[in-house]
């Protein structure tokens, strides 16, 4: 479900940067529903896949006593743990911030443009700042929401890996709010962004 998660997140940072920021290319590359489900299923079955993968032998999950749960063990498989953690994990996390990042820089100028347009010609642009602001506020909850919830985890996961003790209280905490992004995703992307 982590692995769906961040993938889905990604996804939807993805699709949301090729309409806004690309919007040429976004008919070819989501020409229909159905290549959207496509998309969908696609995501889940990467995160089926990498999930499942220490069934086959590659990475290796046992009961990791300070989560309380089945964990990866990040110091044996370490390919697993690079692609995995380094690739899915953080690659997911700078695709999301790089693509709200552009989308918002993208719908600033944009509204500059307008405004510098709209002066040229004395016309009133009202609409075009609050707009630029919901963007912003969208797009800075997404980013603050998954940083609250998938940071905390990945420190606390490199620490122990590099070493050190990191207390069972730490852990059960960064794994709630590991958890509860799960949570907030469907209110961040639903009810506040319909």
């Amino acid at each position: 479900m982590a692995i769906a998660s961040i993938l889905n997140m990604g996804a939807i940072a993805l699709n949301r940067y090729i309409r806004v920021v690309k919007p040429a290319i976004y008919s070819k590359i989501f020409p229909s529903r159905r290549i959207a489900w496509f998309y969908c299923v696609l995501v889940w079955l990467v995160a089926l896949f990498f999930s499942t993968a220490p069934l086959y032998g590659w990475g290796k999950f046992e009961y990791h006593t300070k989560f309380s749960t089945c964990a990866l063990i990040w110091k044996k498989h370490i390919s697993y743990v690079l692609i995995v953690g380094g690739g899915v994990m953080n690659g997911s996390t700078i695709a999301i911030f790089y693509c709200y990042y552009k989308i918002y820089k993208t719908v600033k100028q944009s509204t500059h443009n307008i405004c510098a347009h709209n002066q040229g010609k004395r016309v009133t642009a009202s609409n075009a700042q609050p707009t630029d602001m919901k963007l912003l506020k969208a797009s800075f909850i997404v980013v603050c929401v998954f940083e609250m919830t998938w940071g905390p985890v990945s420190m606390a996961v490199v620490i122990e890996a590099a070493g050190y003790n990191v207390p069972r209280e730490i852990f059960a905490t960064v794994l709630y709010l590991l958890f509860s992004s799960s949570y907030a995703n469907p209110i961040i992307y639903g009810l506040m962004n319909p």
